[in-house]
């Protein structure tokens, strides 16, 4: 009976000791869970407009660059000049974003515009240099006076 009650502890011990390791395997492993989807925000000191706006959307888009199956949603706040992005973590990180922004030709966050990528961007509206008179107007007549 003594070796009876000897091996029912022996077996409770053992049960408990594996529980507890259990245990702290799965605590391990739900805090290293990272989630599928992820939205951060951008800051691009050049955003200006829709115009900038459609660039940008456009390069975190496209099928060369990130696409739309790691960029879920792209929102703008023109006011703050950021943008809001929620991406799929698992197959893009937040340099991906970032890096696909600059090549737009916009700063994001602390990462310059790319060599080469201003031709993206939409140039500026030029205005006339003197409003009151056209390029092309022919000159006045000279009277000789």
């Amino acid at each position: 009976m003594a070796e009876k009650v000897k091996f029912n502890r022996l077996f409770v011990m053992k049960l408990m000791y594996h529980s507890a390791c259990l245990l702290a395997f799965a605590v391990l492993i739900s805090s290293c869970y990272r989630p599928d989807e992820i939205t951060v925000e951008v800051s691009i000191p050049q955003l200006a407009g829709q115009a900038d706006a459609d660039v940008i959307e456009r390069a975190l888009t496209e099928k060369n660059g990130t696409n739309m199956e790691m960029v879920k949603t792209v929102s703008f706040d023109f006011d703050k000049r950021l943008v809001r992005v929620t991406y799929n973590a698992k197959l893009t990180a937040l340099k991906n974003i970032q890096h696909a922004i600059a090549g737009a030709g916009f700063q994001a966050d602390h990462i310059p515009p790319l060599p080469g990528s201003a031709s993206k961007r939409l140039p500026p509206a030029q205005g006339l240099q003197n409003p009151g008179k056209s390029v092309n107007a022919p000159a006045p007549p000279n009277t000789g006076k």
